[in-house]
């Protein structure tokens, strides 16, 4: 089993058959990911287009919220990232420029969206260290 950081993405450049990529070093757990997407799905019907779930917690450190947010934007689904500024991705940047995330630090606004607009919340664990 290969677990380095770009492991799929380099075999599948390499290589003429389709490579699955079920979990990729630090970024990314796809298939964890779909396992939650599915879960949502029965939950709501099928239908994700305009639907609105906070991702609250360690986002940074999280494979598992990188794959999440990254298929609810795909389907449509407005994602909100709430937690401390330090446990947010680097790479936040580029879920904010779409329109389709948020940021929320303050724990008042955290709690006002989870309270007043989203439709579910996936709270993403602290990681050991």
């Amino acid at each position: 089993m290969v677990r380095s950081a770009g492991a799929a993405a380099f075999l599948a450049g390499q290589l003429d058959v389709g490579v699955i990529n079920a979990g990729d070093g630090a970024h990314e757990h796809p298939t964890q990911g779909l396992l939650d997407l599915l879960t949502l799905s029965d939950a709501w019907d099928g239908r994700f287009d305009g639907r609105r779930i906070a991702i609250v917690g360690d986002v940074a450190h999280s494979r598992v919220a990188r794959s999440v947010v990254f298929g609810l934007r795909t389907l449509g689904a407005d994602v909100t990232l709430a937690g401390p500024p330090t446990l947010m991705p680097a790479d936040v940047a580029s879920h904010i420029a779409t329109g389709k995330a948020a940021i929320l630090s303050a724990p008042a606004a955290v709690l006002a969206e989870i309270e007043t607009a989203s439709r579910a919340v996936w709270p993403a664990r602290p990681t050991a260290r």
